[in-house]
């Protein structure tokens, strides 16, 4: 009956051993779950530690149009030149980036676990190519007319400016008319003159403007708009009858028509330079591509535990209530192991924090933002680990305390026997007990 006691006790040994590596391994498990493994946990990470920014200016670098690309609306060489870099900016913005990265998450967690075959990481181009160009356009709507051309600006300015630009315009041209002849001529003669020759003059204007324009170097489309808004200029300067309100709505016109032209001009430079999707996975190099696969493999296997793992505490827990005969006992012989497993949780949910970011290589005094990231993600899953063990911890404490007060009847609970066999001191006892009985004389004999 000795080597019956010890091989119960043999048995509750390991079932709560196993009790213990289950809990434990479903702490490290669940927490990394919660944690690494939730694309939302992750994506919070980088927001705090300010990737999404980071990663903005240096994408923004990336697509802003260079020299060659940019577009000139100017018909004067000391016009005002487009922001571009602030347009890429308000295109580029930090939540931009958060939205193309968390749907990249998805896409590595679902390769991760198994949902795709291949892995493809990519940024969606075509909103920041759209907005540069609309930034474009909306920047040539909004300039005054002095910002394309002086002139222009001067006959918009006002009505009486307008008058005088005419007519500073129209002495210039009377002067020209002087000049070329030997006689002199009366003011009303060199206006005979003068109205004779306003095609002539508009058709010579409009031929310098085209010749200005083409060496900018802009696309055909921009030039015409060029021309056109210029002519405008031309037309309110040369016509005999020329009207500012008319003027004013010619130049708005035109003016949106070139924004659009620019906008168009744009988009299409950025078309040629960049592609609508850009792929960043063949920017990851064989190590990392080697992590992710060995990590797929890891994900794979935590998902069968994640399942298993609660299961065999489960039923750890369940062997070794039904092997117990009284209550009490069975208290605190599952109290026991979920303490001891809850205390080595809250050791290694202590210790993981150090040993993962020393094996990230991580700088803790001068992080990165990424590397900042990555103590965030290190610090979450460790926190999580000690949370979950320290409840594992309380809970251990509840049954043990519980057991007692059962055994001691302290609570209103029958310490009874259930149908799973004798304890090992009740066993002993028992057995003791028939052969003293039997060994006893009867009055038969």
């Amino acid at each position: 009956m000795a080597q019956s006691a010890g091989g119960r006790r043999l048995v509750f040994a390991l079932l709560g051993a196993v009790l213990v590596v289950a809990l434990l391994g479903a702490t490290l498990v669940v927490g990394a779950e919660r944690t690494v493994m939730n694309p939302a946990n992750v994506a919070d990470e980088l927001d705090e530690a300010g990737v999404y920014e980071s990663m903005a200016a240096d994408m923004a670098s990336e697509v802003e149009p260079d020299n060659e690309t940019k577009v000139s609306v100017g018909l004067a060489n000391d016009t005002e030149q487009p922001p571009i870099d602030e347009m890429v900016r308000s295109v580029v913005t930090p939540a931009y980036v958060q939205g193309e990265v968390e749907g990249n998450l998805e896409d590595i967690y679902a390769y991760l676990e198994g949902e795709q075959e291949t892995l493809s990481l990519t940024f969606d181009l075509v909103p920041v190519k759209a907005g540069i160009s609309e930034e474009m356009a909306a920047w040539v709507a909004s300039l005054d007319p002095a910002e394309i051309s002086p002139r222009m600006g001067d006959l918009a300015e006002s009505e009486s400016s307008f008058r005088e630009t005419r007519e500073s315009f129209t002495d210039d041209q009377l002067q020209r008319i002087q000049n070329e002849t030997q006689r002199e001529h009366t003011r009303p003669e060199l206006l005979e003159i003068y109205d004779d020759r306003r095609d002539e003059v508009r058709d010579r204007m409009v031929s310098d403007l085209d010749s200005r324009v083409a060496d900018s170097g802009n696309p055909e489309s921009v030039q015409a708009a060029s021309v056109a808004y210029g002519t405008v200029g031309i037309d309110a300067l040369v016509a005999e009858n020329a009207s500012y309100d008319a003027f004013l709505d010619r130049e708005n016109a035109t003016r949106h028509d070139l924004a659009d032209a620019v906008g168009g001009a744009t988009r299409q430079r950025l078309d040629e330079d960049h592609p609508d999707q850009r792929n960043v996975t063949g920017d990851l190099d064989e190590s990392a591509i080697a992590g992710l696969q060995t990590a797929r493999t890891g994900v794979s296997i935590a998902g069968v535990l994640l399942v298993v793992l609660p299961l065999v505490a489960l039923a750890s827990a369940g062997a070794i209530g039904y092997r117990s005969r009284r209550r009490s006992r069975a208290l605190w012989r599952i109290g026991i192991p979920v303490l001891v497993a809850g205390g080595l949780g809250v050791a290694v949910g202590l210790l993981l924090s150090r040993l993962l970011s020393g094996a990230m290589r991580v700088d803790a005094t001068d992080p990165s933002p990424v590397g900042e990231a990555l103590l965030g993600v290190v610090d979450s899953v460790s926190g999580a680990v000690t949370v979950q063990s320290l409840a594992l911890v309380v809970l251990g404490l509840v049954l043990v305390l519980a057991g007692v007060a059962v055994g001691r009847g302290m609570l209103p609970v029958d310490d009874v026997a259930t149908d799973g066999g004798r304890d090992d001191d009740e066993a002993t006892t028992t057995d003791a007990d028939a052969e003293s009985t039997d060994s006893e004389p009867t009055d038969e004999s």
